[in-house]
């Protein structure tokens, strides 16, 4: 995965139901400035089922028409790069199977283009499809687009980050990732992390937000582990995943 396109994933998460999502107040950033003591790490760098953050931030209610307002946005997405023809209501779409966390819908969109023809491996949330010719293109999109529309990513966890989800990332990336992606043999830069107070008014403020990846990953010496397709990759990028499971973003 390209370090754009990881920008531009990181910003997705951004998009959504940008009214109904109230910023909450930072949490333990005022006075010096110094972080709040974080959560213990877990004692196996590489188990993100034994991590949590020193925060529990909840979602707020989500209504049906949230709901089908981001499954069209979500299918919208895909038809839009492709210049195809967007639904307009959610009758164009074919029956929702069901709502899907962020961590299911990689594996679910892959197993869905295998099952139409594309066949496909998720790793790590990218989905891959394999020696897909130009022509294959729009076909490709549209049953992406299809697929989808059947297991849309749930409003909850398309909703706009506040503070107390910006404040989970944080912990995520410094008690986990970092870690995790080193119990690879991968060397990060500690006086490249921003404290936390300017982290979450970075993410707040839209701004373009530190991550560890942006250095270690343009490093030659690190190329196949970047790479999710060689062996050595595609275990770095199930274990250390670059964003907090969404259960720990929204509850």
């Amino acid at each position: 995965m390209s370090l754009n396109a990881f920008r531009s994933s990181r910003r997705w998460m951004l998009l959504g139901a940008a009214l109904s999502a109230a910023l909450a107040t930072l949490v333990g950033c005022a006075g010096s400035g110094k972080s709040a003591p974080s959560a213990p790490q877990p004692k196996n760098p590489r188990d993100v089922t034994a991590w949590s953050p020193s925060v529990t931030p909840t979602s707020g209610p989500i209504t049906e028409q949230q709901q089908s307002q981001s499954r069209l946005e979500q299918v919208a997405q895909i038809l839009r790069i492709h210049n195809l023809p967007e639904p307009a209501s959610e009758a164009e779409l074919p029956p929702l199977v069901r709502r899907v966390s962020l961590e299911d819908s990689g594996p679910l969109a892959a197993q869905c283009l295998t099952e139409h023809g594309f066949p496909s491996t998720s790793t790590g949330g990218i989905v891959v499809t394999e020696d897909l010719a130009d022509e294959q293109n729009k076909a490709w999109a549209k049953v992406r687009s299809d697929c989808t529309a059947q297991y849309p990513i749930d409003a909850k966890y398309t909703q706009q980050w506040g503070a107390d989800q910006w404040k989970v990332d944080y912990e995520y990336l410094v008690d986990y990732y970092i870690p995790c992606v080193e119990s690879f043999g991968v060397s990060i830069d500690k006086d490249t992390i921003p404290e936390e107070r300017a982290f979450i008014e970075a993410g707040l403020s839209g701004g373009d937000v530190w991550h560890p990846v942006f250095d270690w990953a343009k490093k030659p010496e690190y190329r196949a582990l970047k790479d999710e397709n060689t062996p050595e990759g595609a275990e770095l990028a199930e274990a250390c995943r670059q964003s907090p499971p969404s259960n720990k973003l929204w509850g």
